[in-house]
């Protein structure tokens, strides 16, 4: 909560210096997102079957570059039940795990799919519950009213960004990043070519490539993002490299 509320990016903020080591920590994460990808590979396999099964025995289309919200909720019950039917099929056939090498060969998937879970998906489901408060009218009311200086410094981020509009919003989180990120050369690089945030309507899904105009330097987003200042950092760090889709 402290990084959306006291924490929020701020373009009076000096620019970041990234020292050695905190890249050392990065690519030690990146190494170990990749073996626990692999780890959990065979928990694949059970939603996969049940694409195979919607696509040819129920005829019915499965267009995952047309993901909407409700097949994204859909998505994370399922990747809940997958884990949770997973763990009863090998606690029923293998037991209780424990330090035998073959007992923890079935349990390590689980293991990482659980990491996954848990890094994944409790992070988009605070974003989600998040964006959908009135932040505009929590600010202006606390802007307005609170007679604590107290109260008023600690939360001037956050009146000042919420107070914004979408448009507003947008354009002064892409000069803080670029701001912030104008002492780390590669960063800064890889934002160079973006040039603004573009809020399209709802009903459009941004998925399967579709989430920007590489012509004129825009990322797309949906107007509900601007509450969380954070995913529209991550999005422009994410969709930054122009040479290919994500």
């Amino acid at each position: 909560l402290a990084l959306y509320t006291f924490l929020l990016p701020d373009s009076s903020q000096d620019p970041l210096k990234t020292h050695p080591l905190e890249k050392r920590i990065g690519q030690a994460a990146y190494i170990t997102a990749y073996i626990l990808s692999l780890l959990r590979a065979p928990l694949g396999l059970l939603p996969y079957l049940t694409k195979l099964f919607i696509i040819f025995i129920l005829n019915i289309p499965y267009d995952s570059p047309r993901s909407t919200y409700f097949r994204e909720v859909v998505n994370m019950l399922g990747d809940f039940l997958n884990l949770g039917l997973t763990t009863f099929l090998v606690l029923l056939f293998v037991g209780p795990p424990t330090l035998q090498l073959l007992n923890c060969i079935f349990y390590l998937p689980i293991a990482a799919e659980l990491i996954r879970i848990l890094a994944e998906r409790i992070p988009i489901t605070f974003s989600a519950l998040w964006q959908l408060l009135p932040h505009r009218s929590f600010a202006r009311t606390l802007k307005a009213r609170s007679q604590s200086s107290i109260v008023k410094r600690c939360f001037a981020r956050y009146c000042h960004y919420y107070a914004l509009d979408d448009d507003r919003r947008v354009a002064y989180i892409l000069r803080v990043l670029k701001h912030r990120s104008s002492a780390d050369s590669d960063l800064s690089h890889r934002l160079s070519y973006l040039q603004s945030f573009r809020i399209i309507p709802l009903q459009y899904a941004l998925r399967g490539g579709k989430v920007r105009d590489v012509a004129k330097g825009k990322v797309f987003i949906h107007g509900s993002w601007t509450n969380d200042p954070w995913l529209l950092i991550g999005t422009a760090i994410r969709r930054s490299p122009w040479m290919f889709d994500p």
